[in-house]
């Protein structure tokens, strides 16, 4: 058994067979990183939809409120009870102030424009 593993073509296929493994174990691991990092970002979007999906239920909750559908009717359907009158305003456009600008001069300035006009 010595005599076999003292051959150089022995030593050298256990040598080419161990760097397979090493390089196949570092491919692995690689892979198993990636694939660490894909279930990170996958679990992250999963959790934002979680998030979207009881934000929607919630709104979902108010907009089944007796209140929230006469509201709807009221203001976006126009619907009236008997005998009630509605009377519906246009909605009007603010417009911003414009602004003014105030020429601020010293007294003495205003003065020589009066005097020597």
């Amino acid at each position: 058994m010595k005599q076999i593993l003292y051959r150089p073509v022995v030593v050298f296929v256990i040598t080419i067979l161990a760097a397979y493994f090493i390089f196949s174990l570092r491919n692995n691991l690689k892979r198993v990183g990636l694939s660490q990092q894909n279930l990170a970002t996958k679990q992250t979007e999963v959790d934002e939809l979680d998030q979207s999906v009881t934000q929607q239920k919630e709104e979902l909750a108010i907009a089944e409120q007796p209140l929230a559908k006469e509201k709807i009717a009221r203001n976006e359907l126009l619907m009236q009870k008997d005998g009630e009158i509605v009377i519906r305003l246009p909605e009007i456009e603010i417009l911003e102030p414009a602004t003014i600008e105030v020429n601020v001069e010293a007294p003495w300035e205003e003065w020589r424009v009066l005097l020597f006009k």
